[in-house]
């Protein structure tokens, strides 16, 4: 007779699958009809999913081909991403996406999970919405089960797009009834914007900044003080260039009593000086009000909560509020209402955008067009990644037929900068023009020089700043852009960032972070409803002739960028802290010599050391290194240090920002694996890590609430060594696996990532007890 044991007992290795030594695949029998026999020992699987977990966590397996017997096994098998022999078919997912795996478990899904699955599937294929559209979603699952009823299906798709369509809309919604709505400024008497609060929602183009200095010029000439707000220091260069008005960084001391018209950046609006002239203003205009409030929730703004708090409070005090920007929405509406306590008078104007069309391609294909077409006319470029513009101009100034220009916040208060933002329209010395999402507003291209205008967008900002980045340049009738989706998970769910007890700015920024975050993971979806709503003709391209092209380019781009910031870095001497501060309360914006002092400053604080080295500058990874070393001394810190922080006075005490969590969850991170917290030493094994992960999930909320890039899904994770590696990646630790005996693999953790970690720490004269105490930066952090 013979005995049933199952394969993850300690009986390997044997010969159904030969040693690690001999072969690299695995094929594993899930049933009695098709098991074999070693010496009359029957070996089967009464645990499909241990079993997958055992072959390729304990024995490395590059491959495992599973025999399914049943399509609930096929279905285990693809979601190990597995080959699969079912149904006389071998369907290999090893190699496939997200969304090809989607549509394997449609086609081998048991029949009562069939529609569960196919409606998963649906929001998986969706996420690429527009350049799949429902028909072809449709389409691809019908083909993968035929069981499938096509009106389900497309009921099904049309529901998962139009609340897709309706949160990313929400975005842009104001919600007052039509009888409250008046028509345009210019049918409004000046007067009248002083005796109550209006919400300027007219399109770009209409002349919303002239209306702003009629109203400036009406309220000085009859003694009102006015309060000019934006986000960035360049709106403030830029704008309300008239007579009477004060710019916050050319105030002579003493005559602050004086300033008939402030015009500021936001953050500077809690200076000590200023709050006499505060308490006596009588008209606040908020330029680009959405922005600027979601810049006060989400931007580098110091002292966040006190800066949140003057600005109601002066609203409260103010006479009127003026609101100014074509994409306020309902939460800048309530914003106005919650500080006054008054309605609020709203005005509309759009401008028809239809005879201009915006052409989504892929990405590396937007990449590849442009490499092919840089030099032979002026050709624009929109990017929200600061990293990408830098990376475009060192890869074509050199170029012999290329005259370029890079505008970041990192130069944009270049006198070169300047002088050609002033005179953009009739300066022709640059025919590739690159900016960033410093330039979302205060910039009009009137002139038709620049006809070929590209935008590369990944979710850096949201879809709406980038259509704002775009309608910079009035006269382009064909904007062609590519749109790469976010690899990051980030939290959208407004419930999931708020606590019971959260304040009225824990609240504010947690609906900003929800809103921006779902825009932003969802941007490809976004960025087509923003701009069909803005008007424009809108059609997405699966054209992917130059796609290889554009890859090429950008890792050129990319080995030539980081050569020339390395280069830099090295023959840069380091800003004093008065630099840092001063561009923090400029919105972030500085001259580029400044911003590489500063940012040579940041490495040395952060490795502890003055005399860097390429080595150093490569191990800082642009800023990640701050993190990994913030990480590690919070975990090492005394907890009553880190709980007397949390207790002062450090602006909006939400948990992800509270030291205390983070010092509990590291440390529990840490004490799970058997890792020692004071060395980084120690190694864990696969039960280790999902005993881990269970854990953590009882508070995962909490745990994602945190500042730590890695974040837990709703359900536990398949692979759970995967996923603690990825969380000790966040100290600066990699693993690496041994093999051990039965069931035991052991992940141990790198001497070179412990010896550089340590360095690093050191350097930093790291204090046990007192590293939370004496490193008052974590409160910025």
């Amino acid at each position: 007779m013979n005995i049933i044991t199952p394969l993850y007992e300690d009986v390997l290795p044997h010969s159904l699958i030969g040693n690690k030594q001999d072969i690299s695949t695995a094929r594993i029998v899930s049933t009695i009809e098709q098991a074999q026999t070693i010496d009359g020992t029957v070996l089967i699987a009464d645990n499909l999913q241990e079993v997958i977990s055992f072959y390729r966590e304990s024995f490395g397996y590059k491959s495992l081909t599973l025999a399914a017997a049943n399509d609930a096994e096929a279905m285990i098998g693809v979601n190990n991403k597995m080959k699969i022999e079912h149904n006389n078919q071998l369907i290999d997912c090893t190699k496939m996406s997200f969304e090809e795996l989607s549509v394997a478990r449609v086609s081998v899904c048991p029949e009562d999970e069939l529609y569960k699955c196919a409606t998963a599937a649906l929001h998986q294929l969706l996420k690429s919405f527009p350049f799949i559209t429902p028909d072809s979603a449709i389409a691809e699952l019908y083909k993968a089960n035929e069981c499938l009823n096509l009106q389900w299906l497309f009921k099904k798709a049309t529901e998962i797009i139009e609340r897709k369509k309706s949160r990313i809309l929400k975005a842009k919604k104001i919600t007052k009834q039509k009888d409250q709505e008046s028509l345009w400024a210019p049918l409004v008497k000046v007067k009248s914007f002083i005796e109550d609060n209006w919400l300027n929602r007219a399109g770009t183009g209409f002349g919303k900044t002239e209306l702003n200095e009629k109203i400036i010029k009406h309220c000085m000439d009859n003694g009102l003080k006015v309060l000019y707000v934006v986000h960035r220091i360049t709106i403030a260069d830029n704008n309300i260039d008239i007579p009477g008005v004060t710019h916050y960084n050319e105030i002579m001391p003493g005559t602050e009593d004086e300033i008939k018209c402030l015009k500021i950046v936001v953050n500077s609006i809690i200076k000590k000086n200023l709050q006499g002239f505060m308490n006596s203003v009588d008209v606040v205009i908020l330029e680009e009000g959405k922005q600027g409030l979601d810049f006060l929730a989400c931007g580098t703004v110091h002292q966040r909560e006190n800066v949140y708090e003057t600005l109601k409070k002066v609203c409260k005090n103010a006479k009127s509020i003026i609101v100014s920007d074509a994409d306020a929405n309902d939460r800048t509406l309530q914003f106005v209402k919650d500080s006054t306590g008054q309605d609020v008078q709203l005005m509309h104007g759009r401008l028809d955008f239809s005879d201009k069309t915006i052409n989504m391609i892929d990405y590396n294909q937007a990449l590849g067009e442009i490499d092919q077409l840089v030099g032979s006319e002026p050709i624009m470029v929109a990017t929200d990644s600061k990293a990408q513009a830098d990376r475009l101009y060192d890869k074509y100034r050199n170029n012999d037929e290329v005259s370029a220009i890079v505008i970041t916040s990192d130069n944009i208060r270049n006198t070169d900068i300047q002088n050609f933002l002033k005179n953009i329209n009739t300066d022709e010395q640059y025919n590739f023009v690159i900016y960033s999402p410093c330039i979302t507003s205060s910039v009009s291209i009137t002139s038709d020089r620049y006809k070929l205008h590209y935008g590369l967008f990944q979710g850096v900002i949201t879809s709406t700043d980038a259509i704002q980045m775009l309608r910079r340049n009035r006269p382009c009738a064909n904007f062609r852009v590519g749109i790469r989706s976010r690899k990051e998970y980030l939290i959208d769910n407004f419930g999931e960032l708020t606590q019971e007890d959260a304040t009225d700015l824990d609240l504010f920024i947690a609906e900003v972070e929800a809103e921006s975050n779902y825009n932003r993971n969802n941007i490809q979806a976004a960025f087509y409803f923003c701009a069909q709503y803005e008007g424009f003709n809108v059609v997405a391209s699966n054209d992917t002739t130059s796609v290889e092209i554009g890859e090429t380019a950008d890792r050129s781009a990319i080995t030539i960028e980081s050569n020339n910031f390395k280069n830099r870095m090295l023959s840069t001497e380091a800003a004093d802290s008065t630099y840092n501060a001063e561009a923090m309360a400029n919105g972030g914006e500085s001259s580029s010599a400044d911003a590489d002092a500063i940012e040579r400053k940041k490495i040395e604080r952060t490795l502890g050391k003055t005399e860097l080295t390429r080595k150093d500058i490569s191990n800082y990874g642009r800023g990640t290194m701050t993190s990994l070393v913030k990480s590690l001394e919070l975990l090492r810190a005394n907890r009553e240090s880190c709980v007397l922080i949390d207790n002062g006075d450090s602006g909006p005490d939400r948990d992800r920002k509270k030291f205390a969590i983070h010092h509990d969850f590291f440390n529990k991170i840490f004490d799970k694996l058997g890792l020692c917290p004071f060395t980084g030493e120690g190694s864990f094994t696969v039960e280790d890590a999902n005993a881990l992960l269970a854990e953590l999930m009882i508070d995962r909320k909490k745990f994602n609430k945190m500042r730590f890039d890695k974040k837990l899904p709703t359900k536990l994770p398949t692979n759970g060594t995967r996923t603690v590696n990825q969380m000790l990646e966040q100290f600066g630790l990699e693993t690496d696996s041994s093999e051990g005996s039965g069931r035991v693999r052991d992940y141990s953790i790198t001497q070179p990532s412990i010896d550089m970690i340590n360095e690093y720490l050191t350097n930093r004269q790291w204090s046990e007890l007192e590293v939370v105490k004496s490193r008052v930066s974590y409160i910025a952090r």
